[in-house]
């Protein structure tokens, strides 16, 4: 085999890529986060594969097309990609910030980059961005993101998420 001979086709982009792993390394550990008591837990590429693909599948119900713009307040996390991911794979934009950020400074985000769908990582960032939704045009929807509870309210709002059960909908 010569040098600039390749054996495997190359993606063409970043979500192919990513696609491709999923099913390739589908059983391989991929991502892992600290447990309570120190260890790490790790996520393989399979199932978050499938987090990744039930997610995009219900930002697609939620009108999220190619090159609008998709906002995250949420420290770094399984689930910044998972939804990171999704986001890619529908060709659009994210728009990360920390959870440690001013409130106004997300506020001026959200304005200028035209956020259409928010997550947000807890109770203590969705009170304090609530108001967007009907102070910023572009802002539609506002996700929290909150293990603990279940899809009632996603299903309550027809939303179409409902085999994502680490998210749920708030509208304001």
């Amino acid at each position: 085999m010569e040098i600039n001979e390749t054996w495997y086709e190359y993606p063409s982009n970043l979500v192919d890529l990513f696609e491709d792993s999923f099913k390739k390394f589908k059983d391989r550990p991929w991502i892992g986060m600290k447990n309570p008591s120190g260890d790490y837990d790790f996520k393989t590429y399979g199932e978050l594969g499938t987090r990744i693909d039930n997610l995009r599948s219900g930002m697609a119900q939620l009108g999220i097309q190619k090159d609008e713009s998709v906002g995250l307040i949420i420290n770094n996390s399984i689930e910044w990609a998972v939804i990171a991911f999704a986001t890619y794979g529908l060709g659009a934009r994210l728009v990360p910030m920390y959870e440690n950020e001013l409130e106004k400074v997300w506020k001026y985000i959200v304005e200028d980059s035209g956020i259409k769908l928010l997550y947000v990582a807890d109770q203590k960032v969705y009170d304090q961005v609530k108001g967007y939704v009907d102070e910023i045009e572009t802002l539609e929807k506002i996700i929290l993101i909150d293990g603990e509870r279940l899809t009632d309210l996603m299903i309550e709002h027809n939303v179409g998420l409902s085999t994502i059960n680490t998210y749920y909908v708030k509208t304001t």
